[in-house]
C-alpha cells in the first residue's frame, strides 16, 4: 500500500504502525487487502465518485500519524568500535563533536543564533557517557568562578565549575564562551591541554579519562561581526586548543521541532582509524605547512598532536584539517598554501 501512495518510511520509523494505518485507508474501500488498490483508486478518481479532497485528507492524515510516531535510532560507532545509541531527534553533527571528544580534543562549536547548540551539548554528554556541566559565561565571569577559590572567612575551599568535572569526569560545556573576559578564559588553558592541574585549594588533581570540553559560541574567537557586536576575541593561545568547527542549520531538524513532522539530516559518521604511516604523512603536512606561513598564522604542534588523536578515531583527514589548521586562515591564505604544500593527504 505504501508504494502506492508513495509515502516513504525513514529510517526508524514504526513498521508495524505505518502497515496499521495503510490497512486502514485500504478499509475503506471495503477491500481486504492492497491488492488492486491503485486501479480502484484512479477508477473512483475518473469517474467523480470520490472527491480529490478525501484522497488528499486521508494522506495528510497518514503523514500527520507518521510524524508523530517517528522516533529518530542513532547507533554511533566510535574509532574504537564501541557503540552508543542514542534516540530522539537529534541534530546530525551531534556525533561529530562527540567524536572529537572522545578522541580527547576540546571543541569550539559555533554558529549563528538558534542553531541548537546549548541542546546539543546534552545529547553530546550522553553519547560521551558523562556528566553535563554546562556554564553560561558573560562579562561577569571570573577566575574564581572557574576555578574556585577559598573562602577568606573560614579557609574552605568553594568549588568553581571546572572543579567537579575535571576530577570526576564530564563535559565542560561552556555557552557563550567568546561574550566572557579573554584573560578569564585564558586562565583555563592549562585545564585544556594538561593531564593534571592545580586548584586553588593546593589540590593537584590528575585530569579524570571521561573529562571533555566543549566551547559554544556566535563566533569563531576571532571578535566582533556583523548582528554580534558583544563577542570578544580571544588570546591566540586559547584557540589554539581546540578544534574549531562550524555548526550548520539543519532544515529538516527545523521541521521537526517547529511543525512536528520532519526528518533531521543523516548524521555525521567516522571512518576507519588512520594507521600509523596516515598520521606520519598528517604530521609531515602541517610541518611544511607551518614552514611556509611562518608567523602570520599560528600553527602549532597540537594541530599535529590533536591531528592525530582525531585521525585515529575515523575523523576525516579534511576534517581535521579544517577544525585544526585552516581554523583561523582566510580563504586566500588557505588557496595560498595549498598552492604551495598540496592538499592534507587522503588516507
Amino acid at each position: 500500500v505504501r508504494k502506492h501512495i508513495k509515502v516513504e518510511a525513514t529510517a526508524g520509523t514504526d513498521e508495524k504502525r505505518v502497515e496499521e494505518i495503510a490497512r486502514g485507508i485500504v478499509s475503506e474501500f471495503q477491500t481486504d487487502s492492497d491488492k488492486g488498490f491503485k486501479d480502484k483508486l484512479e477508477k473512483h478518481l475518473a469517474n467523480g465518485s470520490f472527491p480529490t479532497s478525501r484522497v488528499q485528507e486521508m494522506l495528510d492524515k497518514l503523514k500527520e500519524e507518521l510524524a508523530q510516531n517517528m522516533v529518530q535510532r542513532i547507533v554511533f560507532v566510535n574509532g574504537a568500535g564501541e557503540v552508543k545509541p542514542l534516540d530522539g531527534l537529534m541534530h546530525p553533527q551531534v556525533p561529530q563533536f562527540a567524536a572529537w571528544i572522545m578522541a580527547g580534543v576540546p571543541v569550539w562549536a559555533w554558529s549563528a543564533a538558534g542553531s541548537g547548540k546549548t541542546h546539543m551539548a546534552r545529547q553530546i554528554a550522553m553519547l560521551f557517557e558523562a556528566a553535563p556541566y554546562v556554564v553560561s559565561v558573560d562579562p561577569t565571569l571570573t577566575v574564581s568562578k572557574l576555578m574556585g577559590y577559598r573562602n577568606v572567612a573560614n579557609g574552605d575551599f568553594v568549588e568553581g565549575f571546572a572543579y567537579r568535572a575535571f576530577k570526576e569526569g564530564g563535559l565542560f560545556a561552556l555557552d557563550e564562551i567568546d561574550t566572557g573576559d579573554p584573560g578569564v578564559i585564558a586562565s583555563a588553558n592549562a585545564l585544556l591541554s594538561n593531564t593534571h592541574y592545580l586548584f586553588p585549594n593546593n589540590e593537584t588533581v590528575e585530569k579524570h579519562p571521561k573529562f571533555g570540553v566543549l566551547a559554544m559560541a556566535n563566533t569563531c574567537g576571532l571578535g566582533a561581526v556583523a548582528g554580534y557586536v558583544a563577542r570578544n576575541k580571544l588570546d591566540a593561545a586559547t584557540l589554539d586548543r581546540f578544534a574549531i568547527i562550524k555548526v550548520n542549520y539543519d532544515e529538516g531538524l527545523e521541521s521537526a521541532l517547529a511543525c512536528g513532522f520532519g526528518s533531521p539530516g543523516q548524521p555525521w559518521k567516522p571512518g576507519a582509524p588512520a594507521s600509523e604511516a596516515q598520521q606520519r604523512s598528517y604530521v609531515d603536512w602541517v610541518v611544511k605547512v607551518r614552514k611556509q606561513v611562518g608567523n602570520s598564522v599560528l600553527i602549532s604542534p597540537r594541530a599535529s598532536i590533536n591531528g592525530c588523536k582525531a585521525l585515529r578515531a575515523g575523523i576525516p583527514v579534511k576534517e581535521v584539517a579544517d577544525a585544526l589548521v585552516w581554523k583561523l586562515c582566510t580563504q586566500d591564505t588557505i588557496t595560498r598554501i595549498i598552492d604551495s604544500c598540496g592538499n592534507p593527504p587522503e588516507a
